[in-house]
């Protein structure tokens, strides 16, 4: 059944994934409603992360480095309230994990603390295309993706969104 123009249809994983550096990521599963195709594709998403810890990489097709992006200066901005740099994104290949869009850097520590943008390549034919925000953010001394939001435009069945968000150890989440 779908929903109707005026329902909107909330399905939910809650999963507590632990990550000890350099390079052991393991999750668990905690809450699951709705829908058992996203509990499944959440969970695919998730064996992809800890197979790439635990080969010690990461997507660095992905990375903001020169070899994969043009960039430009845009001019400056706040993002929970640190004072960035924004930095355009030009991806200098069609891959699927490269965004077109806007970086924002911190001014004082020149870490990335936001990227937001479109997908360059969408990841199916189902897909036509994905809007992602990534935040950075310290967390017990590791600078790490704190949270990220992704808006799929999936064809016939709309938009869905998907967000994550990075807690430290021993909180909970309320609703």
């Amino acid at each position: 059944m779908f929903p109707t123009n005026n329902e909107r249809k909330v399905w939910e994983v809650v999963a507590e994934v632990v990550f000890r550096p350099p390079n052991q990521k393991s999750y668990t599963i905690r809450k699951s409603s709705g829908n058992s195709h996203v509990d499944e594709a959440v969970r695919q998403i998730l064996e992809r992360e800890v197979e790439a810890s635990a080969q010690g990489r990461q997507i660095p097709t992905a990375a903001l480095l020169e070899g994969n992006y043009q960039t430009i200066y845009l001019g400056e901005g706040e993002v929970e309230g640190h004072r960035c740099y924004r930095i355009g994104l030009t991806p200098m290949r069609i891959d699927k994990n490269l965004v077109v869009g806007d970086a924002w850097v911190d001014e004082q520590s020149f870490l990335v603390r936001k990227v937001e943008g479109d997908m360059v390549r969408s990841p199916s034919w189902w897909v036509k295309k994905v809007h992602v925000t990534f935040v950075f953010g310290d967390l017990a001394g590791d600078w790490i993706q704190t949270s990220s939001k992704s808006v799929a435009d999936i064809r016939i069945f709309g938009s869905h969104t998907m967000e994550s968000k990075t807690l430290p150890a021993g909180t909970a989440m309320l609703r």
